[in-house]
C-alpha cells in the first residue's frame, strides 16, 4: 500500500460520519467553500460511510493497509493459474505503475468490480439469461461506491454489441434479446441509490466540468 492522502479525503469523512453519526444522507453540499448549498448527486456515498468506519474503528494506517488488500485481491483475481518469465515482469510493471494511484481513494473500489466484470464477460456469462437480475444487483451495488461504474457500464454494453457482431458475422446463434436485457437491467439497476436520476445529471454536468471545474477553489478570487 502507497499511503496516499487523496485531497477529496476530510470531505468524504465529513459525509460519512455525518451518516454514522445521525444516519442522514447529506444531498446539498455543506462542507465546500466554493459550493454551498449545492445539490448534486453523490456518487461515493458507500465509500464515505465504509471510509469513515474504518477510519473511526482502526485509523488511518489500518484502513490502508485495507484498501491495499482490496487493489491486491482485484489483481489476484485476473492473474493466469500459470506465469511465465515475461507475464511476470509486466505484471510487476503493472503493479508498481499502479501504486501511483494506490491509497484510500474511492476508485480503488472500481478495481475488485471491475475485475469480477472482466472475469465474468472472459466466460461469456452475458449469455445465460440467469445472469440479468446478477447484472441489476451488480451495477445498483457498484453505483453506491463510486462512478467509476460508468465505464464499467459501457464496457459491459460493448462486450455485448460485439459479441453480436460477431455472431451475426459467423451466422451463429444471435442471443439478442438476453444481451439487450442484461443492458437494460445493469442500467436500471444504477438508479438504485439514494440520489436516483440526481446522480446521473452530476456525472454529466458536475464531473464532466460544467459546474464542478469552474468552482475549484484555486480558481476563484480571493
Amino acid at each position: 500500500t502507497k499511503f496516499n492522502i487523496d485531497p477529496d479525503l476530510g470531505w468524504h469523512l465529513a459525509y460519512g460520519q455525518k451518516f454514522l453519526n445521525e444516519g442522514r444522507i447529506i444531498r446539498i453540499d455543506e462542507f465546500s467553500w466554493t459550493l454551498p448549498g449545492y445539490e448534486w448527486g453523490n456518487s461515493y456515498f458507500m465509500f464515505q460511510i465504509m471510509t469513515a468506519f474504518l477510519f473511526q474503528k482502526f485509523g488511518h494506517v489500518i484502513s490502508a493497509v485495507i484498501f491495499g488488500i482490496i487493489a491486491a485481491f482485484a489483481v489476484l483475481m485476473l492473474l493466469p493459474k500459470k506465469l511465465n518469465f515475461w507475464a511476470i515482469i509486466i505484471v510487476g510493471l503493472g503493479c508498481v505503475l499502479a501504486l501511483a494511484n494506490a491509497g484510500v481513494r474511492p476508485h480503488i473500489i472500481d478495481l475488485p468490480f471491475l475485475a469480477l466484470l472482466l472475469y465474468l464477460l472472459d466466460k461469456e456469462k452475458f449469455r445465460s439469461r440467469i445472469y440479468i437480475p446478477f447484472w441489476f444487483i451488480f451495477f445498483a451495488v457498484w453505483a453506491n461506491f463510486h462512478v467509476g461504474f460508468f465505464f464499467g457500464l459501457l464496457i459491459f454494453a460493448a462486450m455485448i454489441v460485439i459479441d453480436f457482431a460477431s455472431q451475426i458475422r459467423s451466422k451463429g446463434k444471435i442471443s439478442i434479446l438476453i444481451g439487450a436485457l442484461s443492458i437494460v437491467a445493469a442500467f436500471v439497476g444504477t438508479f438504485l441509490t439514494p440520489f436516483h436520476l440526481q446522480m446521473w445529471k452530476s456525472i454529466f454536468f458536475d464531473s464532466a466540468g460544467l459546474v464542478g471545474w469552474r468552482s475549484i477553489q484555486s480558481l476563484q478570487s480571493t
